[in-house]
């Protein structure tokens, strides 16, 4: 599929898995790993993973940064992905995307290592929010920095029994690339 924005779904990075003997993770950013729809928004339109255009409610996306990709998830909470395949898989764009959140963590284009790109889609988001745009955009924080596998490990288990999928980390002072990356790790069970 060609598009004529700045990013693409050939442009996405994608993470490999945890391996406990080969990875080195102190220092890396821990978040949360979501069970959402992998969503990108290319700085004028929100897009799937493979870059077909979500058919979204202009109310949904009014307020994300124009000319600024972000890379997130579409996710309406834990357990709820068939929920959010529903909602967004429609052609037919509804109130029903309501119940849906664009969680942030990342801004692909943006120069710098991770934190510096995570820190530039949240002043992006900041200065376009609105009281209504609050509830439809919002970052996914860092949880912490990795001191050594077992902090990650005890947040693994809590954040899954909660609901969560998983853990991602980040090395800090990536840049972002496309495809498959040992910069970005991610840890489930």
């Amino acid at each position: 599929m060609t598009t004529t924005s700045l990013f693409s779904a050939d442009d996405l990075m994608h993470g490999e898995d945890f391996n406990f003997d080969q990875h080195k993770i102190t220092g890396w950013i821990v978040q949360e790993k979501l069970d959402g729809w992998r969503t990108f928004w290319d700085g004028s339109q929100l897009r799937m993973r493979n870059g077909d255009a979500f058919s979204c409610p202009q109310w949904f996306i009014q307020n994300l940064p124009p000319g600024l990709p972000l890379d997130g998830e579409l996710y309406a909470g834990p357990y709820l992905l068939k929920k959010v395949q529903q909602i967004a898989g429609s052609r037919n764009p509804s109130d029903r995307w309501m119940d849906l959140k664009f969680l942030v963590f990342d801004a692909p284009t943006v120069a710098g290592g991770y934190m510096m790109r995570w820190n530039m889609a949240c002043t992006a988001i900041r200065e376009k929010e609105d009281i209504a745009n609050e509830r439809f955009v919002k970052m996914i924080p860092p949880l912490f920095t990795a001191m050594d596998v077992y902090g990650c490990l005890l947040t693994l288990k809590q954040v899954q029994e909660m609901g969560g999928e998983g853990l991602v980390l980040r090395d800090p002072f990536a840049h972002y690339m496309p495809g498959r990356t040992e910069k970005l790790l991610k840890l489930k069970k």
